[in-house]
């Protein structure tokens, strides 16, 4: 497989870390993969799938994110920044009190899952749960034969780059950030003008 960059082609080996690799040469081949796969979500991710995804979000009256291990991380930034924004949003670290807000939601909100491999069992739980009260699932994965891949209403795929040391989930949380703020950019910008400075102002005061 090669990597794309600037309209060329680059050999996989060429970015791969090896062992006695210099410093130099690891801070450029860790750079070359992040960009080659956050240049990749233009071609995996359709216009018409984000569309979809910022009106389930807007029409849903509260949203909860919840990713497990390092996707939490993810979680969270997503969280904050749609809570600036003054969306009704629901994030939680820990896994059991996850499982109960997931089983709170009703038909009217929507949860956003958010998985490397898409088979962490208490995401697949906090889903079965949501959509048990009738709530939507997002899921954002780099697998598209995964079980949460399966069970959600709509999926949203991250690439990902394997190689040695500097390993795909490293790669698949990079993408994600960039999905999540293409999300919440493309949100703010749909609110009203006015509501959506106010908003964030009252968030920068506080």
């Amino acid at each position: 497989q090669d990597i794309i960059k600037d309209g060329g082609t680059m050999d996989e080996e060429n970015c791969d870390i090896e062992p006695g690799d210099s410093i130099s040469d690891v801070k450029r081949k860790v750079i070359r993969n992040a960009s080659s796969a956050i240049n990749d979500i233009s071609k995996l991710i359709d216009d018409n799938k984000l569309i979809s995804v910022i009106e389930m979000i807007e029409k849903a009256e509260r949203v909860m994110f919840f990713g497990a291990g390092g996707s939490g991380v993810i979680a969270m930034d997503v969280y904050h920044k749609f809570l600036k924004c003054g969306k009704d949003v629901i994030h939680e670290n820990n896994s059991h009190l996850a499982l109960i807000h997931s089983a709170h939601l009703t038909s009217n909100d929507m949860l956003v899952l958010i998985s490397h491999e898409g088979e962490s069992r208490e995401v697949l739980e906090c889903a079965r749960l949501a959509q048990s009260q009738g709530a939507k699932v997002l899921a954002v994965t780099s697998y598209m034969n995964s079980d949460l891949a399966r069970m959600a209403d709509v999926c949203i795929f991250s690439s990902t780059n394997d190689a040695a040391y500097y390993t795909e989930a490293m790669v698949s949380r990079l993408v994600q950030l960039v999905i999540m703020d293409i999300l919440v950019v493309a949100y703010s910008t749909r609110l009203d003008a006015p509501e959506a400075r106010e908003a964030l102002e009252v968030s920068d005061k506080a």
